[in-house]
């Protein structure tokens, strides 16, 4: 991990896939900012002057990017269905490596500070904590495409940053809100006590990524909670916080769903980040931030 140093203070941002969960809070978070703040969007009746319209699935020329010079872009678009990319592998590679790198190499070849979003699937889970440098072992079609871009960007130096994320808790969570609404109701709800994740809330994931931004930090980071939980211990503090009957929560196992690849640890190692100033959360902070934002 590198830190750029002697930079000018960031007057303007590209966020490439705005329409994201990540790329809306950006566009938000910065939008407080006196900071001209670009983004992308598939969706045509969008088009303005801020908003620019960008499918990586089209070619190269139909590309709309900013007319004025920019000092960062987070790339956010990308397919994250691992469902899409394992049924479709070509037509989400195209998107997932081959157009979001030739957009970084557009980038940066004008002098652009690229962020890119990565995720902690390039892991296969059997080891715990895996460091920034440890060799990928990716085991499904969207690991392995994060791993091909990962590899293509770092060929880039200390122009790139990659932030490889686990589970990142937003307000809108459909699988917490179906176990919040049956609570409520008092029906049973059946969360796997055998799938884990080491999340963080969205907020937390957005003030790391305007930190390595700001100060240009190169290389691959790790961000997520100090360590797993099961997704039905989340459930049964989402039951604690509203004060129904805990029986409610009737934890049941992955194999029962017909999911039979199970990720022994999501976790990853993310000491680095010590050094910018951030300390990784409990994992239950996240589901206590998405609790608090429900019940407000």
């Amino acid at each position: 991990m590198h830190m750029t140093s002697g930079n000018d203070p960031i007057s303007s941002i590209l966020i490439v896939g705005g329409d994201s969960t990540i790329g809306k809070a950006l566009v938000n978070a910065y939008g407080l900012k006196d900071i001209y703040v670009w983004e992308t969007t598939r969706n045509a009746s969008r088009h303005s002057e801020r908003s620019l319209n960008l499918d990586l699935l089209h070619d190269e020329q139909d590309w709309s990017l900013p007319s004025k010079p920019i000092n960062v872009a987070f790339l956010c678009a990308a397919i994250t269905s691992e469902e899409q990319c394992r049924s479709y592998p070509e037509a989400s590679r195209e998107v997932n490596v081959y157009k979001t790198v030739l957009l970084a190499k557009r980038l940066i070849d004008t002098g652009v500070f690229v962020v890119f979003i990565s995720t902690n699937a390039v892991f296969n889970g059997e080891s715990p904590y895996p460091q920034p440098a440890d060799i990928a072992t990716p085991i499904t079609e969207y690991g392995r495409q994060k791993v091909a871009t990962e590899n293509e960007l770092m060929k880039f130096g200390d122009r790139v940053s990659i932030i490889r994320f686990g589970k990142i808790i937003n307000q809108q969570m459909p699988l917490f809100q179906h176990w919040h609404d049956n609570l409520r109701t008092g029906n049973i709800i059946y969360p796997f006590h055998d799938m884990l994740m080491a999340p963080i809330c969205l907020p937390f994931a957005v003030e790391i990524l305007r930190s390595i931004a700001d100060k240009q930090i190169s290389g691959i980071i790790h961000a997520t909670a100090q360590q797993d939980i099961s997704y039905a211990e989340a459930a049964h503090y989402i039951a604690n916080k509203l004060n129904v009957n805990n029986k409610l929560v009737n934890p049941t196992s992955c194999y029962d769903d017909g999911i039979c690849s199970l990720v022994r640890h999501t976790a990853l190692g993310c000491s680095d980040l010590k050094a910018f100033g951030f300390n990784m959360p409990p994992p239950l902070d996240a589901v206590k931030w998405w609790v608090e934002k429900v019940l407000l």
